[in-house]
């Protein structure tokens, strides 16, 4: 039953995309089914969630099935309170879907209360991939809920929370680098820079045969033999799924940052729709750094996929932004506009099916609707 609720979701949202056309029923109907497919994931055998479920079910946080892994004292303090108060764990699972979207909303409603992108987004991959990696999710949810306020010029309040995430996940210390993003025109080139060489660098690592001996020292200095996991093998050509992801991303905010620029500027100057642009511009061209990373271990994907929804974010906000616009005139749509909705629909059907092709979630989508108790 689950799965035609799903399908209808999906059709829902992308004819709402298609038209330019915005529903909060619709949208906030869609997360609710996403909501009960999260919650309601019974799937066990060789998964993050498995070891998951089972730390939270046995209240020993880091063993699990002979197996122990150190985990963030956010996260041990934050599900040992539920466990400790007899939260089942799917009821525990729905707590933190809840509130890592209430945060992606809250991030989202800055700029645009059009959700129907981010959804189809999201119910598409992006939630099927943080059913695995619970610690991820949270972690990421709070890391674009902290990007609202750097976009604002509150430091202050980004550095709070990229801390608090960090809790959860170290990782989100990296995110403390795009405190160094500005309005200034050296920051553009700097990022630009990067982008370039980072590119250049993995086309040298792929003559070499995938060694980057840098990059694991690198990784092996700061984080420590701990994580030697995640730099004894190569991905090979793996590493292009991870490169066309960020590609994606490029593209969505590159195309939405130009409409702003050439059309959206010139009707009526938008001061934060013009922030949010220039900020994602800049870093989404400083994740090209990841990308070298990426053909030691998929892990360092993770970077790339936190701001996967801002990207979308941003697609939405100026599609409607423009759309309305254009509407309040009873002026034609324009054709960078329908070539936009286009383009934005077409490069998340190729991630999704991508995505799914690879079975990056371990299971096929129909395998992975199928394991839950409202199926």
């Amino acid at each position: 039953m689950s799965i035609y609720f799903y399908i209808t979701v999906i059709v829902a949202n992308f004819i709402l995309v298609l038209m330019g056309r915005k529903n909060k029923i619709i949208a906030y109907s869609s997360f609710i089914l996403l909501l009960l497919i999260y919650a309601g994931n019974i799937r066990k055998g060789w998964c993050d969630l498995t070891r998951y479920r089972a730390w939270y079910e046995n209240g020993s946080y880091g063993y699990a099935d002979g197996y122990y892994k150190a985990l963030e004292p956010g996260y041990v303090l934050f599900s040992s309170f539920f466990h400790r108060i007899g939260i089942p764990f799917n009821v525990y699972l729905g707590i933190v879907f809840t509130l890592c979207t209430l945060l992606v909303i809250s991030f989202a409603r800055r700029f645009t209360d059009d959700f129907s992108p981010i959804v189809l987004f999201s119910s598409l991959f992006y939630y099927f991939y943080n059913m695995e990696v619970i610690r991820f999710f949270i972690a990421s949810s709070i890391i674009i809920f902290a990007t609202g306020f750097l976009i604002e010029k509150k430091k202050k309040w980004f550095v709070i929370f990229i801390l608090l995430a960090a809790t959860f996940q170290y990782y989100s210390l990296v995110f403390l680098a795009m405190l160094l993003l500005s309005d200034n025109v050296n920051i553009l080139k700097l990022c630009k820079g990067v982008a370039v060489f980072s590119l250049t660098l993995v086309a040298v690592i792929f003559v070499m045969g995938n060694k980057f001996s840098l990059g694991i020292n690198i990784i092996q200095s700061v984080l420590g033999s701990s994580y030697a996991e995640y730099t004894n093998y190569s991905v090979k050509l793996g590493f292009l799924v991870f490169l066309f992801y960020q590609l994606v991303n490029f593209i969505l905010i590159l195309y939405s940052r130009y409409i702003v620029k050439s059309e959206i500027n010139y009707i009526s100057y938008n001061e934060k729709l013009n922030q949010f642009c220039d900020y994602s511009f800049c870093a989404v061209l400083l994740m090209f750094s990841v990308i070298p990373f990426t053909q030691i271990h998929q892990v360092f994907f993770r970077f790339i996929f936190t701001y996967n929804l801002m990207a979308y974010t941003v697609y939405a906000a100026v599609q409607q932004y423009y759309t309305e616009y254009i509407r309040k005139g009873s002026k034609a749509i324009s054709l960078k506009i329908l070539i936009g909705r286009l383009l934005g629909v077409c490069l998340l059907l190729m991630q999704a099916m991508i995505w799914w092709h690879f079975k990056m979630n371990i299971l096929g989508l129909e395998e992975t609707l199928k394991q839950s108790i409202f199926y």
